[in-house]
């Protein structure tokens, strides 16, 4: 029996999170974690940018 759409598309998203996950662990260990997140932009900067 194949595997039904619904079940291929869950397993390629848990792959993707699993990947994600796995890439984050590793950015973390060499501490560059933080160059991969963006920071939120504070309500002072919104209002220069306007």
């Amino acid at each position: 029996m194949s595997p039904s759409y619904a079940d291929t598309v869950k397993l390629v998203e848990d792959n993707y999170f699993h990947w994600e996950f796995n890439m984050r662990m590793k950015l973390s260990r060499k501490g560059l974690l933080a160059h991969t997140i963006k920071p939120e932009p504070t309500p002072s900067s919104q209002r220069r940018a306007e």
